[in-house]
């Protein structure tokens, strides 16, 4: 057994999420969002460099950048990032309890019905 440690920088998340991706967020956001992404290309089954690729930018145009758009249009001037980073916490909160994965849409109608805890929405 090999044990390799590495040890990154104070802003490794998320200069890795906009180098993947080109979203800026705060370090505790890009983990969150970064965590999301591998989970859409595990889904995706998306295990070499080019389908990697392609789903990351089937992520972003098809899941992130759209929730972004619903999170801004219903609370101009709020922070959409820290919106999803609050959705999928609630996301997983719901799988958590169902057993089962949650999408994003349902997640949003339950987290909307349940006043969008953990989003400062002053």
């Amino acid at each position: 057994v090999k044990i390799r440690t590495v040890v990154g920088g104070r802003t490794f998340h998320s200069d890795r999420l906009k180098d993947l991706t080109g979203v800026r967020a705060s370090e505790n956001q890009a983990r969150v969002i970064l965590s999301d992404l591998h989970w859409f290309l595990a889904r995706k089954e998306a295990t070499d460099e080019r389908s990697r690729r392609v789903g990351t930018v089937e992520w972003l145009t098809t899941w992130f950048e759209p929730m972004l758009d619903r999170i801004a249009a219903e609370w101009p001037g709020a922070d959409p990032v820290q919106g999803y980073c609050d959705l999928l916490r609630f996301r997983l909160d719901m799988a958590s309890e169902r057993g089962s994965d949650v999408g994003n849409d349902e997640a949003f109608v339950e987290w909307a019905r349940a006043g969008f805890p953990g989003f400062p929405l002053s």
